[in-house]
């Protein structure tokens, strides 16, 4: 379904059920399916937590015997072009896709291609990718985004057991990821009453799960507030889109091989620190009960020391101009609040290199 006419017009989207559960077998029988394709994340099966050490494990966990096939790194278009030429000879009717971002993102660009069904298990917190009907496909040095309202799963299956294998430092960047989600969109163009709900309750809360990881060290329960905060977030930036932030971790993600969290965590506090200058809508912030529009960057760079949060220094290849010019095409800048300028983009590179 084509909604491009309705691009400006207040809206949410959602999967079409979330189950919180480890029974995937009665719930994948939900879906009616000839002939599943399984892609799970490679570091996640090799971490000797995920309890699919091999394809009979994965098959037998899931219910599902299917073509299990393991992916490294983010998707690229050629790794779309090596599943078309694998569906055509397949016929695949049903995806599983088991991982973080990278496998979620690749995973439905397949299903809005072969009109299939998604069942999306993720593996990690903060990308939010399962929730999200945009798609980060890298091609020719930059990543592309690609956005459908089809890209949104069928079913997606929290179990988080999965989530226990992550180290401290990064569940603190995945939620890192995941408050810039909830920041960003709400101070988005598309922002309206039901999306900033939804961003509101997720920034408190995954700053609140963000102190607790730092003081009382990961627990289920740190675990399932950062998943459930996360989720929120999600849904609220996959309806109305981010911004600057989110530009800049785009580009340089790629162009200088930092993973997406890290390069988020890298330009966080800077890009908030402009669009703090240039917009009020950060004000709405201040019915919130612990930060506000006045305390936020103070309250996140103590959150990042305490959390000892590494940013990237980068490398810019060529003039610095037109970098900034590229970072401004990013689709990601028409949802920011205003359109930051060559020298405002400039000026934060510059406190990275």
């Amino acid at each position: 379904m084509r909604t491009d006419s309705l691009a400006f017009v207040p809206k949410i989207y959602f999967p079409q059920s979330i189950y919180l559960s480890e029974k995937y077998t009665e719930i994948i029988k939900l879906v009616t399916f000839k002939k599943p394709l399984i892609i799970i994340s490679s570091s996640f099966q090799k971490s000797g937590k995920s309890g699919f050490a091999n394809s009979q494990q994965i098959s037998r966990k899931l219910g599902a015997s299917g073509v299990v096939y393991r992916h490294s790194g983010e998707p690229k278009m050629r790794d779309i072009d090596k599943f078309e030429k694998i569906h055509a000879r397949e016929k695949f009717d049903l995806i599983i896709a088991i991982g973080g971002g990278s496998v979620l993102d690749l995973s439905k660009v397949l299903k809005n291609n072969w009109k299939s069904k998604l069942v999306a298990i993720p593996t990690t917190i903060g990308s939010s990718s399962e929730v999200s009907r945009f798609s980060l496909i890298s091609q020719a040095g930059k990543k592309t985004i690609f956005h459908s309202e089809e890209f949104l799963p069928d079913i997606v299956i929290f179990n988080y057991e999965l989530f226990m294998g992550i180290d401290k430092h990064t569940l603190a960047l995945q939620g890192i990821d995941a408050l810039a989600h909830g920041l960003e969109s709400l101070v988005s163009r598309l922002a309206n009453p039901i999306s900033d709900s939804f961003a509101l309750s997720s920034i408190d809360g995954i700053y609140s799960a963000l102190v607790n990881l730092q003081k009382e060290g990961k627990s289920k329960e740190v675990l399932e507030k950062l998943k459930i905060f996360s989720t929120m977030a999600g849904f609220a930036q996959s309806s109305v889109g981010t911004g600057l932030i989110h530009a800049l971790a785009h580009y340089f993600g790629v162009k200088n091989t930092i993973p997406h969290a890290s390069a988020v965590a890298t330009f966080l506090i800077d890009g908030l620190a402009v669009n703090l200058k240039k917009s009020t809508l950060y004000k709405k912030l201040d019915g919130v009960k612990i930060l506000s529009s006045k305390n936020l960057l103070y309250r996140l760079t103590k959150l990042f020391n305490d959390i000892a949060v590494k940013q990237e220094k980068i490398k810019v290849d060529g003039d610095l101009e037109e970098t900034a010019n590229q970072i401004r095409s990013d689709i990601t800048m028409l949802t920011n609040p205003f359109t930051p300028t060559v020298d405002d983009i400039s000026n934060i590179i510059k406190k990275h290199l």
